[in-house]
């Protein structure tokens, strides 16, 4: 169900103008705008983030906007275990195509590896029961964050090596340096990226 409905939720009007290009859907730069009318943290927040000044910088549609990730007209509670096990499925729609990825400078491995160690094997076979057992899943917003998610590069990113064990330490108390370490960044191992794991793995292979 939509958390829009109710008798104190958004209108249509309250998003789309009627006197003006009547429900014409608006402009892409324009939408956070209009979220903000009731959600201005959220948007102050995506303004900032990598998403929000990319889409400033040039209302590219390679970068998403609220309605990317939320569904206008479908907008599910977001700590429901249902929203939790789709969020991927919003992230892969620009995070595993080749051409946005590229000029980003980003993996596109990003759902392969995600979905063969223990947080995605844990999340897919929650999706398949369709139950979390009331935990919260590491799903990809677990980890980046989500309104506020910065660039790989920026000093306040959440998934970078500098805060990498804090992140690590919201679900596995006591995470140390070395934990956060046997994180591989969503990159297959290659000769180039992660050597170490990626001869470990051809020796097994070869045997």
């Amino acid at each position: 169900s939509d958390v829009h409905l109710g008798p104190k939720a958004a209108a249509c009007a309250d998003c789309h103008d009627p006197h003006y290009g009547g429900m014409a859907k608006p402009s892409r730069a324009k939408i956070a705008d209009i979220c903000a009318k009731c959600h201005a943290e959220a948007v102050s927040k995506f303004h900032r983030s990598a998403h929000g000044l990319a889409l400033l910088a040039s209302d590219t549609a390679d970068v998403p906007v609220c309605t990317d990730c939320h569904q206008a007209h479908a907008m599910r509670e977001t700590k429901s275990v249902a929203s939790q096990m789709q969020q991927t499925d919003f992230c892969i729609l620009c995070h595993g195509d080749e051409v946005k990825m590229a000029k980003a400078g980003l993996s596109t491995a990003v759902l392969q590896t995600y979905l063969q160690d223990f947080h995605g094997v844990s999340t897919r076979y929650a999706r398949k029961e369709g139950s979390a057992s009331g935990e919260m899943l590491a799903t990809c917003i677990a980890c980046h964050g989500s309104h506020g998610i910065a660039s790989k590069e920026g000093p306040g990113a959440l998934a970078i090596k500098a805060n990498l064990m804090k992140v690590c330490a919201q679900c596995h108390a006591g995470a140390t340096e070395s934990f956060s370490k046997a994180w591989l960044s969503h990159y297959i191992p290659s000769p180039t990226q992660a050597p170490l794991v990626y001869f470990v793995r051809l020796s097994y292979w070869m045997l």
